[in-house]
């Protein structure tokens, strides 16, 4: 049965890494019990969480092809499971949203597209970001900041490599006080150069760098995520018979796409 306070269930595809699904989930399960005071297990959302080993993408994308195999084999077990729409807490593989979001029978949401919206509603017009070297060099945020006419500062690439290291670092679970310095000395030196604020646009970072760490102000893609998430499932409703016929135009999407 599903909660009376949330209409839809929660898809996740992680993995990239389990170190972030983990803390996605648990600030989901954080603001359903802040804002909306869930305190009995029947008050929670349903949630179907799907964790999968994709290729590196911190540097460069090597292996596109697996890569995409991989998210879109995760997608269609999302969506076999009951999901009505599906979070990917990873900024890095949102170069691939629209290949995805086309696989996908239900709706994706859009990491970037939540922070860009919250960055127009606080009236930024420059924003610094520390991001993979892959979201940078694709210039991953650039064109949806552009739209509300906010402009993008990014680091050197002496400071994308030292970015680098940070998230390797929790990808190995190793959350060092040093590599915390480390990213507020690159956030302030963003801000120097004429950000209103800093993106923590690579999900692995505000496990290592929080608000109340830091005097510049930042935009946690990974909080911001989140609550994007918690408020689907409060809006978005889908019928039963919808989810059947989903699942079934999913299989022959899948198969279509996976010929050789």
């Amino acid at each position: 049965m599903q909660s009376h306070l949330f209409k839809s269930t929660i898809g996740i595809l992680g993995g990239m890494g389990p170190e972030t699904t983990a803390d996605f989930f648990k600030r989901v399960i954080k603001i359903c019990e802040k804002e909306y005071k869930c305190s009995k297990d029947e008050d929670f959302p349903k949630i179907v969480i799907v964790s999968v080993p994709i290729p590196p993408v911190v540097e460069k994308v090597e292996r596109e092809e697996e890569l995409l195999k991989v998210a879109k084999e995760g997608i269609r077990n999302i969506v076999s499971a009951g999901a009505d729409f599906i979070a990917i807490p990873c900024n890095t593989i949102h170069i691939y949203f629209e290949k995805l979001q086309k696989f996908s029978s239900i709706p994706l949401l859009n990491i970037v597209e939540e922070v860009a919206k919250v960055a127009k509603e606080k009236g930024y017009k420059k924003l610094g970001i520390m991001a993979t070297k892959t979201t940078i060099d694709k210039k991953l945020y650039n064109g949806y900041l552009q739209k509300f006419g906010i402009e993008v500062i990014t680091p050197t690439q002496e400071q994308i490599l030292e970015v680098a290291k940070v998230i390797h670092d929790v990808e190995r679970g190793e959350i060092l006080d040093s590599d915390k310095e480390k990213l507020k000395e690159i956030a302030k030196s963003l801000e120097n150069r004429g950000a209103d604020a800093v993106i923590l646009g690579c999900t692995e970072l505000p496990i290592v760098l929080k608000q109340e760490d830091c005097d510049t102000k930042l935009l946690d893609s990974t909080q911001i995520l989140a609550e994007a998430t918690v408020k689907r499932a409060t809006q978005y409703k889908i019928e039963i018979v919808s989810r059947v016929k989903r699942r079934n135009g999913l299989y022959k999407n899948f198969i279509s796409n996976n010929k050789s």
